[in-house]
């Protein structure tokens, strides 16, 4: 007979499982578009086709696929405005998002226009999606309104 002891089915504390290389977390969300609600393609005057978030389920918007996935996102390339001043905005940056493969994501489990939502509330829109035998590593847009 074995004796366990309750320290020893404890969940480990976060400063033991925390991972540095991996230090934020996204959430994976896929559009609908609306041609194709109910499996029917529309065409001509549809109105607004593009995506609109929302928090009603079952609505017109996005459907959440992964939750509290683990990445490091880090900037990978941006440009300074078109105007003279060195104090003009940034634009067109390129963000690199990391995810591990011990996330689970499946292969194809994430593609070109999925929406990830991180942290901080930030939207980023996926430009381009690899798998590989470390996990994904993802190219993004930041999405702003």
């Amino acid at each position: 007979m074995s004796c366990t002891f309750p320290w020893q089915t404890a969940p480990l504390p976060p400063w033991q499982t925390a991972n540095p290389l991996f230090d934020r977390v996204v959430d994976v969300h896929r559009p609908r578009s609306p041609e194709v609600q109910g499996g029917v393609q529309e065409v001509g005057y549809v109105g607004y086709s593009g995506t609109v978030p929302t928090t009603v389920p079952g609505a017109l918007g996005e459907d959440i696929l992964y939750t509290g996935v683990v990445c490091t996102i880090i900037i990978k390339g941006a440009s300074h405005g078109k105007g003279p001043l060195p104090a003009d905005v940034v634009w067109k940056a390129s963000w690199g998002i990391h995810i591990p493969s011990s996330s689970g994501i499946p292969l194809n489990g994430i593609r070109d226009r999925d929406i990830l939502i991180d942290d901080d509330g930030y939207r980023y829109a996926v430009s381009a999606a690899e798998w590989h035998a470390v996990g994904w590593t993802l190219d993004c847009m930041r999405l702003e309104a």
